[in-house]
């Protein structure tokens, strides 16, 4: 682990010990979170890591008598602002992938409107190196391929009822790559870059959400969303995605969620599919500190990864 995972580690692990030290209020203004996770697939050790943070234009009233506590910004229909940033790494003896992602956005909605509306701006820059040989020349070269990709995302969610919404989503992506190639020549390094095709994408999205009331304090939460991607790129044609979820809400602090995500890409006469299949727990020590562990597992085409996250969030 490197030092600054290390330490991203230590913040989350000691979080806890400032959300105890504060003043317990059942009102709060502001929401942040962390999270690590650590994973391997058939040939990468994989690190994820995070943090976020909103401001709640009208503060987050907590009634655990009427609906879980996690759900208090659904069902109070609140806005907020936020930004949030996560990275990803994953290596071997043979490449390096790098993934920074920086989203900030807004979310206008209030109680007495049945209509809320989200945007949000996204940065996401995908980095890929590996280091290669020569067989026959005994060269190596090392290949550095960055690609960012610029997002635009507006949304639209109608409450039929207090409880249940459906929504729909446009996204408009600017993709821009630059590759870079460095040659190991009698000790010196010759090098070149080149700009693969760039190209744009537009995505399309709809989305619902119900929270089902049971008894004995008891709650289900069940989403779904079906998406479109349309891609002006020579290699593909066009992306499709969908998923569903279940979370059970054993107490208004306690929950145990599954959900799954199926996504493909099809273009220039072959297809690619990916899988997720998820599993978390999540539980309010109080009314402002709760904490999060779950199990992520990814099938590919060529390889599957399986994920460990913890994380906490902290209202104030």
């Amino acid at each position: 682990m490197k030092i600054s995972q290390l330490k991203f580690l230590c913040i989350v692990l000691t979080l806890p010990l400032t959300a105890y030290a504060s003043k317990n209020t059942n009102e709060y203004h502001y929401e942040g979170g962390v999270y690590y996770s650590r994973g391997e697939n058939e040939s990468l050790d994989v690190n994820h890591w995070g943090a976020s943070f909103a401001y709640y234009w009208n503060p987050i009233v907590y009634d655990n008598k009427n609906f879980p506590n996690k759900e208090v910004g659904f069902i109070n229909r609140l806005g907020y602002i936020y930004a949030s940033y996560t990275g990803f790494e994953g290596d071997n003896d043979r490449r390096e992938d790098f993934n920074t992602k920086l989203r900030t956005g807004m979310r206008y909605a209030k109680k007495d409107l049945n209509h809320a509306f989200n945007f949000s701006y996204k940065w996401d820059r995908w980095s890929n190196k590996r280091y290669k040989r020569n067989v026959l020349s005994n060269q190596r070269f090392d290949l550095d391929l960055k690609r960012d990709t610029y997002s635009l995302n507006m949304g639209y969610e109608y409450y039929l009822l207090d409880n249940l919404t459906i929504g729909a989503n446009f996204g408009a992506h600017f993709i821009d790559n630059t590759e870079t190639k460095s040659i190991d020549v009698f000790a010196s390094d010759i090098l070149y870059a080149r700009s693969p095709d760039d190209y744009n994408a537009y995505s399309y999205q709809l989305n619902t959400n119900y929270l089902l009331s049971l008894d004995n304090q008891q709650w289900v939460k069940l989403t779904g969303f079906y998406g479109y991607v349309d891609f002006d790129h020579s290699n593909a044609d066009y992306g499709q995605w969908f998923g569903m979820g279940a979370e059970h809400y054993f107490t208004p602090k306690t929950s145990l969620a599954l959900d799954t995500t199926i996504s493909f890409i099809e273009g220039n006469n072959r297809s690619s599919g990916k899988e997720r299949v998820g599993l978390t727990a999540s539980h309010y020590f109080m009314d402002q500190l709760s904490m999060n562990a779950g199990f992520d597992y990814f099938f590919n085409d060529r390889n599957n990864t399986q994920l460990y996250t913890v994380g906490i969030n902290y209202r104030f």
